[in-house]
Formats: C-alpha cells, sequence, structure tokens
C-alpha cells in the first residue's frame, strides 16, 4: 500500500462520517427548542463515536444533533414520542465536561 492509498481512505471515510450540517450545540445550562425534521438515523461520526443524527430546526436554522447512543434517557423520551417528525422539545443542558454534563429532552 502507498502512502497514497491510506491518505485517500483516510479522507474518503472522514468525508462519509462528517455532516456538513452546522450541529445544535448548547453550553452549560442552556436550553432550546427545536423541531424534528426526521425520525433520526444511525451514526459513525469521527467526534461523537456512535450516534443516532437527528436533523432538527432551531431558530430558523437547520441542524444536525447527534446524541450519543448511550444516553438512554433523551433517547427513551424520543422513542416514546415517535414519529417525532414535526414535533416540538425542549432541550436542556447542564454540565461542563464529559463526564459531568447531564442533558434532558421534553417534547412540547
Amino acid at each position: 500500500m502507498t502512502e497514497d492509498d491510506w491518505t485517500t481512505e483516510y479522507e474518503k471515510t472522514q468525508t462519509e462520517n462528517q455532516n456538513k450540517t452546522p450541529k445544535l450545540k448548547l453550553e452549560d445550562g442552556d436550553q432550546k427548542t427545536i423541531e424534528f425534521l426526521d425520525n433520526g438515523q444511525k451514526s459513525e461520526h469521527i467526534t461523537y463515536g456512535k450516534s443516532i443524527l437527528f436533523k432538527v430546526k432551531e431558530s430558523g436554522a437547520e441542524l444536525a444533533w447527534y446524541v450519543k447512543t448511550n444516553k438512554f434517557t433523551i433517547l427513551d423520551e424520543i422513542t416514546r414520542n415517535k414519529p417525532v417528525i414535526g414535533k416540538k422539545a425542549r432541550v436542556t443542558r447542564v454540565g461542563k465536561g464529559k463526564t459531568d454534563t447531564r442533558w434532558s429532552i421534553k417534547f412540547v
């Protein structure tokens, strides 16, 4: 395998795994109301790992929201409200680091 072979494969993997849509981001204590544009799909993202990718709308902007597959509280609530297309929910984030961050979702 030449150097070109692995770099081409690496770039291809990055392109396939990266969603070009801006991502939904919340800081500590933020709360945002989102509208679901789809029911989600499995995703393997370079940064977020194994996740469910939802397309959502917040303040008129279409965003990608990656929910890690181990975020059972959020995914259980979404599952209970399926299909979620067109439904609105309030998403809250509390915590600053990976270990103390807690997310919650409530459909409105």
